[in-house]
């Protein structure tokens, strides 16, 4: 049987943008150190990537006496760029044929596909162990033909791959999120604000696009260093969570400075209200500056949001902080304690 030996998450070029431990430690190198470099340092004779789901290769993995491997690969795509996963798999043994299992009633969807398609089904099922745990498993079901051609019945052949798919996703959430807060970062939260306007425009809706930067956070730094810093950087990312909708995009964007997306916050007097909440909950320590527009009535697009609501932000910041600003001025009914006009 193949075994996961660890995970490679490549650019286009071919350098290293993360490696897995296990595999970083097989060649006697840290996954940090390895950050950078090109895959052939670990791959002799690494070809460029071709066609995505092109069948694996065998190769000879550096620093381990050459030993065999089996490489594949799968895209990853984020904004603005094109990634790669590349598995490396110690080289597969022959599989006896005693390994095959019928399994009629293990997956009949499989197998209905497999009867009226007339050829072999390959695919990843989530099946349930004996301790009613679930678990991914990699699945390839033959049909065995009876009289007239016929499927009569099955084989089937699996492996457990759930370690790869929570590879997988841990891989996915480090390419998508800040790893200090947790919160969705740059790249994630400008595809998120592309769906919302694609969203709202298509159901001629509303929504408040916000940019948050903490006050004085230089000061903070300087004064007690980096590491309070980061706690306060936690600190304002869990109350920016709390304060919104789960169904709302909360983002770190900058140093200290995160984006809000307020799906539900159609009006001016909604958003006050948000924007509100978020200044009541921030302690008398951490305070923060707060710059919004809404879409439509403010821009169409997402450069334009964004350079409106942090225009709107460094007025609130030159007011003194602890306040919000709105890009256009607001309507004579929204309270006016911690906001005013442009």
């Amino acid at each position: 049987m193949e075994y996961l030996q660890g995970t490679l998450v490549v650019d286009r070029r071919g350098d290293i943008r993360m490696c897995s431990g296990p595999l970083a430690r097989r060649i006697g190198r840290r996954a940090h150190e390895l950050a950078g470099e090109p895959v052939w340092t670990l791959l002799p004779g690494w070809t460029p990537f071709g066609e995505a789901g092109a069948e694996s290769s065998v190769y000879r993995l550096a620093g381990s006496g050459g030993a065999p491997v089996r490489v594949s690969w799968e895209p990853l795509h984020l904004p603005g760029e094109t990634l790669f996963v590349m598995e490396v798999r110690g080289a597969p043994e022959p599989r006896s044929p005693a390994a095959l299992v019928a399994v009629a009633e293990l997956a009949p969807d499989a197998l209905m596909i497999t009867d009226r398609g007339g050829g072999v089904f390959r695919g990843v099922l989530v099946n349930r162990r004996k301790s009613g745990e679930l678990y991914h498993e990699e699945k390839i079901i033959r049909p065995v033909a009876g009289a007239g051609g016929r499927a009569a019945h099955f084989v089937s052949s699996g492996r457990d791959i759930s370690e790869r798919v929570r590879e997988l996703e841990r891989l996915r959430h480090a390419a998508t999120h800040d790893g200090l807060t947790g919160l969705a970062n740059q790249g994630l939260f400008r595809d998120r604000l592309e769906q919302a306007l694609r969203r709202a425009a298509r159901r001629d809706e509303t929504f408040t696009l916000a940019v948050a930067d903490i006050d004085r956070f230089k000061e903070i730094n300087d004064r007690f260093g980096h590491q309070y810093g980061d706690a306060v950087l936690r600190a304002v990312a869990a109350l920016l969570r709390a304060c919104v909708r789960d169904a709302d995009t909360v983002a770190r964007i900058g140093g200290d400075e995160f984006g809000v997306i307020l799906g539900g916050a159609g009006t001016r007097e909604a958003a006050a209200r948000a924007l509100e909440k978020v200044l009541a909950c921030a302690s008398a320590a951490v305070t923060l500056s707060i710059g919004a527009c809404l879409f439509p009535g403010d821009g169409d697009a997402s450069e334009a949001l964004l350079e409106h609501a942090d225009s709107a932000m460094y007025r609130a910041k030159r007011a003194g902080g602890n306040a919000f600003r709105f890009h256009r001025q607001l309507l004579a009914a929204v309270p006016q304690m911690a906001c005013a006009d442009a």
